[in-house]
């Protein structure tokens, strides 16, 4: 047995700490939170520089072409981001035509950081530069009830004019209405308003 198989950090201790879905692959690359992801090492070069780099390395006396692989088996890659950014982008780049994202801010953050440190190519970084632009507007009809009730309460103005009914204007200052719109899903799915 070799001495790589036989060290501690070689293999997982737990079978948990494999990712559910990518556990499949030749090459494994762990999340800051501890999670173990085995990758397609030919998917991850058709679609980062960087990766290539690390995947492929050309041998002196090896013909134009062949090429041997490297990390081995054995070795872990820290990616140095955690579980959710890997998945997410793996989950890109293991569909032909990925839908468009839909995460959070901070996890776009995160993963425009990946994109950024593993030269990711174009088309998967103008992705997540949209994510981040929200540039895929929803209609409101398209949010929780609750969450339209509550941006109605936020833009509209109710006032009371002498001699006249009550009328409503809509806000002209929505840095006030977005800074005060407070959406928060819980597991279900639905908002705390809704529950």
């Amino acid at each position: 047995m070799s001495p790589a198989a036989t060290t501690p950090s070689a293999k997982p201790k737990e079978e948990e700490r494999i990712h559910h879905f990518h556990r499949y692959g030749d090459l494994q690359s762990r999340s800051t939170d501890n999670i173990l992801f085995w990758v397609n090492s030919n998917g991850l070069a058709d679609v980062s520089t960087v990766f290539k780099n690390m995947v492929e390395i050309g041998t002196e006396n090896a013909p134009t072409g062949h090429k041997r692989k490297s990390p081995s088996i054995n070795e872990v890659i820290d990616i140095g981001f955690p579980a959710t950014t890997l998945e997410t982008f793996l989950d890109m780049i293991n569909v032909p035509k990925p839908p468009s994202l839909q995460i959070d801010f901070p996890s776009s953050l995160h993963l425009r950081e990946f994109c950024e440190k593993f030269d990711i190519i174009t088309s998967i970084r103008g992705m997540v530069r949209r994510s981040l632009l929200a540039r895929t507007i929803i209609t409101m009809s398209q949010l929780p009830i609750a969450w339209q009730q509550s941006l109605l309460k936020l833009s509209l103005n109710t006032t009371r004019k002498q001699g006249h009914k009550d009328c409503m204007e809509v806000s002209s200052d929505w840095a006030s209405v977005s800074s005060q719109f407070n959406p928060v899903m819980d597991g279900t799915g639905k908002s705390k308003a809704e529950r």
